[in-house]
């Protein structure tokens, strides 16, 4: 069985103040009388100025799921680094993975919010309401959030805040934007990370529960797991080698799998027990009804109470949609993932159809597997999120972004790994990626560092390359610091390879391997394929191709 110190019942004071920072507890009463603990993570080594941001979880789970995963620590100088020292964080292009602790070690005065019927926000100003458990997603975004928020400012004598809400989190608050369009100006901005607002394309294990909405939609109770028995699931079934794989298949089937079989996979697995230890909160029933809803009727809405007592509720027979054309706010960014099985990109461009006001980002992280939980859960986030510049002067080079129109007008985003390190002559190779990839795919493994001396390392200074008989990993870096001029291609259609000349051509995606040519290079998969193709068709084009592997 792993040892996964995290199983344990650590309360968040306790997470926080393993990591080398502070932890403040407040108590914030909403207006409808339902008392939420809320966390402050504090920076005693941070001597300017602060800003407040509050980050929001998600549904069944807590605001622990910001904190239990990517272990790390703050140093005595105010450094924080984690994987035991090997990624370090300076705020700038280099960036830790856990979001709530590298924010707070770059200056931010980062606050933790929990939905009502959490662990931390459990109980009433009225201690015999019998009707705890009544509430839909409108309670929680015109009361929790609202009055969370407005408390952080009055505690802080801050005009505005940024906003990050996982999940749930950004439901929440595109229903208090749609339903108060004025409370956007204390918003600046609002990031939403796997945004939930429209789930008629859901792929989730989810979809199967929905006959049963209509069925049990008189039902006012508390849904989710007592503490303990969590705890009791996440240490003896889902860190058991043998039954992990039963937690891990769940998790996927509802949030997307992940099949990649190097790194990722291994460590969200290594992760399932914490995960699960961590996201059985309690909430009520009618949250997973509204939901429900959502994918049935492929509206987002207020709770449906059925025809009759809708007109009670509401004045109608049907529940009103929340009203996200009334959103004013211009602070509003997206991230979202291609392997999303609850928040599907048919939907979050729905989303996107149906706001009148411009993003500042529609981001679709440059990963293909990414799913529903990595914004929280994975140990890549300062990778995926960051950008592929970042990527490359993350390990020292420096990053050229060219534009290659091809000849029937796409645009092809190409990057240039530069070595600032090399005196040399350089000779050109270019990469490409495998099907569902893009260029980004050869830069993410194996962590490494190019000195001032222009020595690339990896595995934290123990492997060392010398371009000879000792050669590091990472394929594009090795290369780079050895004296070759690396070039990253991306195919039509990817992240960085979506728009043609034409603004209006509406036949983007109408290509087969014919169409994808390049020049010389290393291909793998089907970057292999398509050279197979070129040369075949254009044999003539085999002297551009010194080597082809």
């Amino acid at each position: 069985m792993p040892n996964i110190v995290v199983i344990r019942d650590i309360i968040e004071p306790q997470l926080i103040s393993s990591r080398g920072f502070d932890c403040e507890n407040h108590t914030v009463t909403t207006d409808d009388g339902y008392i939420l603990g809320i966390f402050r993570i504090v920076n005693n080594k941070w001597k300017g100025d602060t800003k407040p941001i509050l980050l929001w979880h998600g549904l069944g789970a807590s605001s622990d799921l910001w904190l239990v995963l990517n272990d790390g620590q703050l140093s005595r100088d105010g450094i924080y680094s984690e994987q035991n020292g090997s990624v370090v964080n300076n705020c700038h292009k280099e960036l830790t993975s856990n979001i709530a602790f590298t924010l707070s070690a770059c200056g931010y005065d980062v606050w933790l919010g929990n939905s009502r019927g959490t662990r931390y926000s459990n109980t009433h100003i009225d201690p015999d309401m019998d009707n705890f458990w009544n509430y839909t997603l409108t309670e929680l975004g015109v009361y929790d959030v609202k009055n969370t928020i407005e408390y952080i400012l009055k505690q802080t004598n801050k005009a505005s805040l940024p906003y990050i809400g996982h999940s749930m989190g950004s439901t929440i608050m595109f229903v208090l934007l749609s339903l108060e369009p004025d409370f956007q100006r204390y918003i600046k901005p609002f990031l939403a990370f796997a945004p939930i607002v429209f789930m008629g394309n859901t792929g989730s294990i989810i979809r199967l529960l929905t006959p049963l909405v209509s069925l049990l939609s008189f039902l006012v109770i508390p849904l989710g797991l007592p503490q303990e028995l969590a705890q009791f699931i996440a240490q003896f079934i889902c860190a058991n080698a043998v039954t992990q794989p039963i937690c891990a298949a769940l998790m996927y089937s509802y949030e997307g799998f992940n099949p990649f079989l190097q790194w990722p996979v291994l460590i969200l697995q290594n992760s399932i027990p914490v995960t699960i230890a961590k996201s059985l909160e309690l909430s009520s029933s009618k949250i997973f009804l509204q939901y429900g809803q959502f994918i049935l009727d492929d509206r987002f809405h207020k709770f449906d109470y059925g025809p009759i007592q809708n007109i009670q509720v509401y004045g109608q027979p049907m529940a009103p949609d929340y009203p996200l054309d009334k959103i004013a706010s211009n602070y509003i960014g997206l991230y979202k993932g291609s392997n999303d099985l609850l928040s599907d990109l048919t939907d979050v461009n729905k989303l996107v159809s149906r706001l009148k006001v411009p993003l500042v980002d529609n981001y679709l992280v440059p990963y293909p597997l990414w799913n529903h939980g990595d914004p929280v859960t994975s140990m890549f986030d300062n990778f995926f999120l960051n950008g592929q510049p970042q990527l490359i002067e993350s390990r020292g080079f420096k990053c050229e972004k060219h534009l290659v129109t091809t000849d029937d007008g796409y645009n092809i985003g190409v990057f240039r790994i530069i070595n600032p390190k090399w005196r040399g002559d350089t000779k050109p190779i270019l990469l490409w990626h495998m099907l569902s990839f893009s260029s980004d795919v050869w830069l993410f493994s194996s962590p490494g560092q190019l000195s001032p001396e222009g020595i690339y390392s990896e595995q934290n200074g123990s492997l060392v390359n010398n371009c000879g008989t000792r050669l590091t990993s990472n394929i594009a870096f090795t290369l780079s610091s050895c004296g070759y001029d690396v070039w990253l291609g991306n195919t039509r259609g990817n992240q960085y390879s979506n728009t043609h000349q034409n603004p209006s051509f509406n036949n983007l995606w109408n290509y087969t391997f014919t169409e994808v040519d390049s020049i010389a290079y290393i291909g793998h998969s089907m970057g292999t394929t398509a050279m197979f193709v070129l040369l075949s068709l254009i044999p003539k084009f085999q002297r551009h191709v010194k080597p082809f592997i």
